[in-house]
C-alpha cells in the first residue's frame, strides 16, 4: 500500500498537489478546490495535534470502518465527512495549497517514529496506518479534482 513514508509516494503526492489549479474543476462532492485543500490540510494537523476536533468515535467506526479506511480499497466518491473535517466558508487556493503542502511535509518528517493524534473517528492509529490514511484520502481528494 501506498504512503507518506515511502520516497515515490510522497514524491508523486506532493508534485500533484503543486499541479492543482484554482479552477480546477470537481469531479464529485460539494467542495471547491481550495475548500478541499484546507480540509485535507485539518486532516493532517488533527493527526500532528496541532489542531483539535472532539472526538466521533464510537465502537462501530473503530471495528467496521477504520480496517476499510486503512485498508487497500479506495476511499469510495462522496463518503460521508465528519463534522469537524466539514469546509463550507470561502479559502484562497495558494494560502491553503502552500498549508496543505507544509503539513504533508511535517507529517512526513513526524515518519514512523512519531507521536500521532488519535483519529477523530477512528481513535489511536499507528504510524504506518497514519501514512497509508494521509496518502489514500490526499490521494482521493486529488482525485476528486482529476490531479
Amino acid at each position: 500500500m501506498k504512503t507518506i513514508f515511502e520516497d515515490n509516494d510522497f514524491a508523486a503526492l506532493e508534485k500533484r498537489v503543486e499541479a492543482l489549479k484554482p479552477d480546477a474543476p470537481r469531479q464529485w462532492g460539494t467542495m471547491d478546490v481550495a475548500q478541499m485543500l484546507a480540509h485535507a490540510n485539518r486532516a493532517i494537523e488533527l493527526s500532528l495535534g496541532l489542531v483539535s476536533a472532539p472526538s466521533e468515535s464510537n465502537i462501530l467506526l473503530r471495528w467496521l470502518v477504520k480496517p476499510l479506511a486503512v485498508g487497500k480499497l479506495p476511499i469510495k466518491k462522496s463518503s460521508p465527512t465528519s463534522s469537524s473535517m466539514r469546509m463550507t466558508e470561502p479559502k484562497d487556493f495558494e494560502t491553503e495549497k502552500q498549508k496543505l503542502l507544509a503539513s504533508l511535509r511535517a507529517a512526513r518528517t513526524r515518519g514512523r517514529g512519531g507521536i500521532w493524534t488519535p483519529h477523530v473517528a477512528f481513535g489511536p492509529l499507528t504510524s504506518d496506518e497514519w501514512g497509508r490514511l494521509h496518502h489514500k484520502h490526499l490521494d482521493h481528494h486529488l482525485r476528486q479534482f482529476a490531479a
